[in-house]
């Protein structure tokens, strides 16, 4: 349509556009001509899930880097969630193959299970995830991407009471502990043994629109002893 600049999409027809592009585009063209149509959010809400996922720079068939990899994001998952003083009630992994190599044995693994407390504990979540692998990973696949999302985060206030049970699991005060030392020395400085934060493990990971350097190895990474 020849709308290469802000100012070409303000000047285009707008019954095409929104014809083309639906209401969101139209919506944009609008407020460029000096109508306002979307309202200014001063609080981002609260999402309905936190995720961390990621592509591993090479196919990875041995299961304990997966359980690794797994077990390294779902601490990161918790680090976000308590940056935002949430807690989350459910959990969701996931596990899939190279799906830009069709010609290689596929498989796309997931479980979700509901925990029975709601929790940003690090020393919890994790354990979770790797009852949740159990029997999930085929032999002789190849895993390219995994990830860990926490969902339905909310607000340890506004979480349902049980009647014999709290409604909010884990150790806050270790948690702030933990998160403060990591925060003055750097991520990664104190973590869990269960995680792949170790020398020599068998998995990388490739981050995307971090830097220019978009392929990460663990190999890199040194565990900083407090």
């Amino acid at each position: 349509m020849g709308v290469r600049t802000a100012a070409d999409l303000r000047g285009a027809p707008a019954d095409d556009i929104l014809a083309k592009f639906a209401v969101t585009l139209a919506r944009t063209q609008r407020e460029l001509q000096g109508h306002p149509c979307m309202s200014l959010e001063e609080a981002e809400p609260d999402r309905q899930q936190i995720m961390v996922s990621r592509s591993f720079a090479d196919r990875v068939h041995d299961h304990e880097a997966v359980a690794q990899a797994l077990a390294t994001f779902a601490v990161r998952t918790c680090e976000k969630l308590r940056a935002r003083a949430l807690v989350a009630s459910g959990l969701w992994i996931f596990a899939h193959s190279d799906s830009l190599s069709p010609e290689l044995p596929q498989h796309a693994a997931n479980r979700t299970m509901a925990l029975p407390a709601a929790t940003s504990d690090t020393m919890l979540v994790p354990g979770v995830v790797r009852r949740l692998l159990r029997g999930l990973l085929q032999e002789g696949i190849g895993y390219k991407k995994t990830g860990v999302a926490l969902l339905d985060p909310a607000r340890p206030e506004d979480v349902q009471q049980e009647l014999f049970a709290p409604a909010v699991a884990g150790d806050q005060r270790l948690m702030d502990t933990l998160d403060q030392i990591n925060r003055k020395f750097g991520r990664g400085v104190a973590v869990l043994g269960a995680s792949g934060w170790k020398e020599k493990a068998e998995w990388g990971m490739r981050q995307h629109m971090r830097s220019a350097n978009y392929t990460t190895s663990v190999h890199e990474i040194r565990l900083a002893r407090c």
